[in-house]
């Protein structure tokens, strides 16, 4: 789990007070925290929360998802510098973790860089958008890249939306009536450590001819 207990303990207390609210500042122990309502999808209200101290400094930065962490969550010490770095997967649960000290070495780490892949629809018909979001742990000092397995090799993939650092998103459009296994590799660099990670995993989803049913 994230070490940071008080630092969690206001955020519950923030979200006790705001939830509801489109946009809110709130002052809790000499830190201001500014709440943006984004968005809401299917229900799920997201806000992103940015949490100043008194100095200027920035305490920490995540994104809510109703009453769960979702994706990024970051730290800072008072000086500014890095603290902690977590991520959070889709149903709010901590996957991966960097605890750094003051003078920006990760002392601790846990868990995996690789958090989660979502796909918009598992059954659809010809003509029909694919979108496949690649969710990355990103903290500071290291990049990822993301490969497509097919007969021809092993191809770098050109994401042309790139929505923040951690998401990279891929749109295409099936043109013929299959099941599909999208295999993909995921290379993730660490530039302090200088290493390197290899994931491997694949996307099975299924498209059928227009004016099909889809089960």
């Amino acid at each position: 789990m994230f070490k940071l207990t008080k630092f969690k303990i206001y955020v519950y207390v923030f979200l006790v007070i705001i939830m509801g609210c489109r946009n809110k500042t709130t002052h809790v122990h000499n830190t201001r925290c500014d709440l943006i309502h984004s968005d809401s999808v299917l229900g799920n209200t997201y806000y992103n929360e940015w949490c100043y101290q008194s100095s200027g400094n920035i305490y920490s930065s995540y994104t809510i998802r109703g009453l769960q962490y979702l994706n990024e969550m970051i730290h800072y010490y008072p000086n500014g510098k890095i603290r902690g770095y977590a991520f959070y997967n889709i149903t709010g649960k901590e996957v991966f973790l960097r605890i750094y000290d003051e003078k920006g070495i990760v002392k601790e780490e846990s868990g995996n860089f690789y958090c989660y892949v979502t796909i918009n629809k598992c059954k659809s018909m010809i003509g029909d958008t694919i979108v496949i979001d690649f969710f990355i742990a990103s903290p500071p000092n290291t990049y990822y890249k993301i490969f497509e397995m097919n007969s021809d090799g092993r191809h770098e993939i050109n994401f042309a939306d790139t929505i923040v650092p951690y998401q990279r998103r891929l749109k295409f459009i099936p043109q013929k009536a299959s099941s599909y296994i999208f295999p993909y590799e995921i290379e993730f660099y660490d530039t302090i450590r200088k290493t390197k990670e290899i994931q491997k995993d694949d996307i099975c989803f299924d498209v059928i001819e227009r004016g099909g049913s889809v089960p």
